[in-house]
């Protein structure tokens, strides 16, 4: 089918009752799929672009960070109109876990930095554009 049969747009067109079809969901589901691979292969709309001027590999690390505890501590005052009176108070700390994966980074222009996959950085030299 070349186009929509109620628009004539292309097909399958997701403005009319056959976008429940099982032709259409694959057809988004898809598209879905595509753009999710592009943003994760660092290709979406932020990607910067420029003279490569340096290149590092930044191993993965996983750090950990004392993170404050807080608790509403509640306060009853006055005589016969009581009225309750909290605030916050810290109450100890706890550790979170902090990860931040790989990354073969390149500099752009030495002005920003963007990590790419281990094939292109490899591909990439100094004084390249990207």
């Amino acid at each position: 089918m070349n186009g929509c049969p109620k628009c004539g747009g292309p097909f399958p067109c997701l403005d009319h009752a056959h976008a429940g079809s099982a032709q259409a969901r694959g057809f988004t589901t898809g598209v879905l799929a595509a753009v999710s691979l592009l943003l994760a292969a660092g290709c979406g709309p932020d990607q910067q672009h420029g003279t490569v001027t340096g290149k590092e590999y930044l191993p993965a690390q996983t750090t950990w960070q004392s993170v404050p505890v807080t608790k509403s501590v509640c306060t009853l005052a006055g005589g016969a109109r009581k009225s309750r009176s909290c605030h916050t108070v810290t109450a100890g700390s706890r550790q979170e876990r902090r990860t931040t994966p790989e990354c073969w980074e390149l500099e752009i222009d030495n002005t920003s930095t963007v990590c790419v996959s281990e094939r292109t950085w490899h591909r990439i030299r100094a004084g390249s554009h990207y």
